[in-house]
């Protein structure tokens, strides 16, 4: 594991880039300073589907192609 690396998920899709984030977050207030948070690493060997990301997230579409422009 890379120096510095608390916490590894494995896969990232919906519900990994989620569990990444609360751990970061928890450990946030937990440590009550962002220094101290853990740090975790999130790896995803698969490619970012937007078809399938989109259909799954009503009104996603329009959001990602309004902060593109």
């Amino acid at each position: 594991m890379p120096e510095g690396i608390d916490v590894v998920v494995i896969g990232g899709r919906m519900y990994g880039g989620y569990c990444a984030g609360k751990i970061y977050q928890e450990s946030r207030l937990r440590f009550g300073d962002p220094r101290k948070a853990l740090r975790v690493l999130v790896l995803e060997a698969g490619p970012l589907v937007l078809n399938e990301h989109t259909a799954d997230v009503p009104g996603l579409f329009f959001s990602i192609r309004e902060a593109a422009r």
